[in-house]
């Protein structure tokens, strides 16, 4: 089904994402979908952050469900939580899907998932906005960007709400379908995997334009255009073989749990585990997809840079490119232009989702330890130093 999200612009230079005008609004009665993992830092330090990762993408892989693999929908990851945005249509499915990955993410790995659905319209009458773009990622997948700080008020809302746009009890129901965690860790080429977060400060988008494109342009002189700093590689790609990272998988995809459902999906995913190496090392064709040129999408279809309000991204650094990066950024931040968080990690994440195997396969990558979320946290506490006259500046 065709919507508003199939005619915007489609970007193929990430250099031109800070430009506004490419972007288009997101229609009044759309929704945006969003959930968060309270006490996130707490989990991870426990060591679960893988747990945390796939718990928050599940909230992207349970709404595309309830609309079906044809209908495609703006959508960003943050690590520890998720948004999505909506047509509006099947609201109360949406709601019982919401809280569907709620409860799976208590009950299976301890963690208080809580998310809510808000209209843009009352996001738009709170003071705030929202519109979108694609990256192209190939020449079959793109990834949405968006512009405005409409997602960081509804997220704002559920940290201060337990299930906002909730109005009556109502029974958990989704799938996890293409929600996917099979990869190892994959350890930095350099010293460190560093994730970073980067928010321009100040009014008018023009603004924020030059702050974006000033950032880019010093990061490409450190570590060269931000578009070849993938810190996914073909050859590095290896398929875990650690149950006790597998069945983080196993898990929220069998849930509501049964005994014959688990053993089912521990045999499927074992099987799938073992055939997929062999048909990816032999460049076997099936009806699903030419298996060869699996990891090259999967690497070419890593959200390892994004714009979602804000400049995320995660690169292979030395020590010394990250400490030319966090001068330039704070001599920025002390300037009153901008919010930025950095964390280094000795490896990254990824978790997977997929609408099928033929390429139409999006992977979302972390630092492995806590990447956005540590960067999130150093990026709360400047914004609780500086004086705000308003809350999302």
């Amino acid at each position: 089904m065709l919507t508003f999200y199939d005619d915007v612009t489609i970007i193929s230079d990430f250099e031109q994402v800070p430009n506004q005008k490419l972007y288009s609004p997101v229609p009044d009665d759309w929704w945006i979908v969003t959930g968060d993992i309270r006490n996130s830092t707490g989990a991870i330090q426990r060591g679960k952050y893988k747990e945390v990762n796939a718990a928050g993408a599940s909230l992207i892989a349970a709404i595309s469900n309830v609309y079906g693999k044809n209908y495609k929908l703006p959508f960003t990851f943050g690590g520890d939580g998720a948004s999505i945005l909506i047509p509006n249509s099947r609201i109360e499915e949406v709601k019982r899907a919401i809280l569907f990955c709620c409860e799976a993410a208590n009950q299976n790995f301890g963690l208080e998932y809580k998310a809510g659905i808000i209209s843009l319209k009352d996001v738009r009458t709170a003071g705030f906005d929202l519109a979108v773009a694609k990256f192209k990622l190939s020449d079959i997948t793109e990834q949405t960007l968006f512009w405005g700080f409409g997602l960081d008020y509804a997220e704002s809302l559920i940290k201060k709400n337990e299930y906002v746009g909730f109005d009556q009890k109502i029974e958990p129901k989704g799938s996890m379908e293409g929600l996917e965690c099979r990869w190892q860790e994959i350890p930095a080429k350099h010293d460190e995997i560093m994730s970073c977060i980067i928010i321009a400060r100040g009014e008018a988008g023009d603004e924020k334009s030059k702050v974006y494109s000033e950032c880019l342009k010093r990061i490409g002189e450190i570590y060269g255009p931000l578009n070849n700093c993938n810190p996914v590689s073909e050859e590095r790609l290896k398929f875990s073989k650690n149950w006790k990272k597998l069945n983080v998988e196993w898990r929220i995809r069998t849930w509501k749990p049964t005994l014959k459902r688990r053993l089912q999906y521990a045999g499927k995913l074992i099987f799938q585990i073992i055939t997929g190496q062999y048909l990816m090392s032999n460049d076997v064709t099936t009806k699903a997809t030419t298996w060869g040129r699996y990891k090259s999408d999967l690497v070419k279809h890593s959200d390892f840079r994004k714009f979602d309000g804000g400049l995320r991204f995660v690169v292979s650094s030395t020590k010394l490119q990250r400490k030319k990066l966090e001068k330039f950024l704070e001599k920025k931040y002390a300037e009153g232009n901008l919010y930025y968080g950095l964390h280094s990690s000795s490896g990254l994440m990824i978790t997977c989702f997929i609408t099928n195997y033929h390429r139409e396969h999006v992977h979302f990558v972390d630092g492995a330890d806590g990447g956005y979320v540590f960067a999130a946290q150093k990026i709360k506490k400047q914004k609780e130093t500086k004086s705000q006259k308003k809350g999302y500046q």
